[in-house]
């Protein structure tokens, strides 16, 4: 049957993604969003359905790469350590870039981090309810 407007414009918002990387069968030939975290590097849109045979690409797993990097301000707890995390985002109306700062608790077992040390970390699996970044190393050293 004929579609209506509105089902034209959402069909218009998604594109046709086929696997060419291997990355997973259950991946291959899905309809995802254009703002999708595959759509960059390992999909690319396919004509109106067709699917690809099979992949000659080595498979490749995706995952997020989790590296924030910050200035320590808090060592009270015991192997852990409180790290202030500063990037530059959009307003939500404006669209002028603002500071932004985010506090993230950080795994410190050797207690390598002192306040006020610039750091780096790296993401891991959840170590407690707020704990998912450990402390990967110091960059710069407090004065």
């Amino acid at each position: 049957g004929k579609l209506t407007w509105r089902q034209q414009h959402n069909l218009s918002k998604q594109i046709f993604f086929t696997d060419v990387s291997g990355v997973g069968e259950a991946m291959q030939g899905a309809v995802m969003q254009r703002s999708s975290a595959f759509a960059g590097s390992s999909l690319r849109p396919s004509g109106l359905g067709r699917q690809c045979g099979v992949s000659r690409a080595p498979v490749v797993s995706v995952q997020a790469v989790q590296d924030l990097k910050g200035t320590v301000v808090s060592t009270a707890n015991n192997k852990t350590a409180v790290v202030s995390v500063d990037r530059l985002a959009p307003h939500s109306k404006y669209f002028k870039r603002i500071r932004t700062t985010k506090r993230y608790t950080v795994h410190d077992e050797e207690g390598k981090g002192k306040l006020g040390d610039y750091v780096r970390l790296e993401g891991c699996r959840p170590l407690s309810k707020t704990k998912r970044f450990t402390l990967a190393e110091v960059i710069r050293e407090a004065n």
